[in-house]
């Protein structure tokens, strides 16, 4: 066994059935990053490799890894100088078809509508030009354009 592993075996497999029910969901915070801290198993955060963010719960550290389990239930491994770890965004409210500008990773100043899916645990945004989606977890600078209310009057 490796001695780095904070959780393993049954241990491990217990706090992954706590977080999948809801009972354990510690949050990497704001605080806790400007202090230079790493998160601790189980918290949540953002991890950013060459632009790309994903979210995920971390799982193991060692001297040199992080591994995290991300809404699906895959396992992720990164080597701690390859990547940011970074606090969870600050929850939007995203209006359902609202048309937004946000940005993700490098690219930016995408233009969006958002919607939820029940494969998804939060809203998306969809850029409109590639039709690609994004969690809202992992966009940056999101500002409304039009409401849906306003986009319907535009199509009358």
């Amino acid at each position: 066994m490796n001695k780095y592993f904070e959780r393993t075996g049954e241990n491990k497999q217990n706090y992954i059935d706590a977080i999948k029910e809801g009972k354990a969901k510690p949050v990497f915070t704001q605080e806790m990053h400007d202090n230079g801290e790493l998160p601790k198993v189980g918290m949540e955060c953002c991890f950013r490799k060459r632009g790309a963010i994903e979210k995920g719960t971390v799982t193991a550290l060692t001297e040199r890894f992080i591994i995290f389990t991300d809404s699906f239930g895959d396992e992720h491994v990164r080597k701690k100088d390859e990547c940011t770890i970074e606090p969870l965004p600050k929850p939007i409210e995203l209006e359902e078809k609202g048309l937004y500008l946000f940005d993700v990773g490098n690219k930016k100043e995408l233009v969006g509508r958002a919607y939820h899916t029940a494969f998804e645990e939060g809203p998306m945004l969809t850029n409109l030009q590639t039709n690609t989606s994004y969690s809202v977890d992992c966009c940056t600078n999101i500002q409304q354009l039009f409401t849906k209310s306003e986009l319907n009057k535009e199509e009358v």
